[in-house]
């Protein structure tokens, strides 16, 4: 946590991998790091590997749904009384689509993306094709090396071929401190 609040601090970012075998406390571990977070003034969100690339997907993670901008569409509108008005309304729908680097890097409050499962990056949920990949990996890269213009940290566990995954899409090293193996838990466990 205390790598978490620096990234805080220096409006950075940086990427957090758990990685572990299957009952390990992962998910657990995700939800203390997400309660502790929010303790902290740092913006929570879960994220499935499509948010890396899909734009819509991210905002709708992030609470914020689809955008659009009405500016102008013509038509008439008449009201029928005593009198008889019309005026005209213009209204058009714009819409816009902003990229998943740009939408990152307008989010307000420090930011912290929750991805658990992560090792299906690799797998059941890896890029569809080569642009995908290529997005996925520049959005990953910008949050590894904390080059977004806000505050941004990628929180992610998964199982044993998590980190083999993140490696395929360009991270190949985390920071010391930013990469947790956990072992299974024993069976004797003396918790107070």
């Amino acid at each position: 946590m205390k790598l978490l609040k620096k990234s805080v601090n220096e409006k950075g970012g940086s990427t957090f991998l758990i990685q572990g075998a299957l009952g390990a406390g992962k998910t657990a571990l995700l939800d203390q790091c997400k309660k502790l977070a929010k303790d902290n003034g740092r913006e929570t969100a879960i994220v499935y590997p499509p948010a890396l690339w899909d734009p819509q997907e991210l905002l709708q993670y992030l609470g914020g749904g689809t955008q659009s901008k009405i500016t102008g569409v013509p038509g008439k509108v008449g009201v029928d009384a005593v009198v008889k008005a019309e005026g005209k309304l213009d209204l058009a729908i714009e819409r816009q689509n902003p990229n998943t680097l740009k939408i990152l890097e307008n989010v307000k409050k420090p930011l912290l993306l929750i991805l658990d499962e992560a090792q299906t990056l690799a797998k059941a949920n890896k890029p569809p094709n080569k642009e995908l990949e290529g997005i996925t990996a520049n959005v990953l890269n910008a949050i590894h090396n904390g080059s977004l213009k806000s505050s941004v940290v990628l929180l992610a566990a998964g199982l044993g071929p998590t980190e083999e995954a993140f490696s395929s899409l360009g991270i190949s090293r985390f920071k010391a401190g930013c990469f947790i193996e956990l072992g299974a838990l024993g069976k004797n466990l003396n918790v107070p």
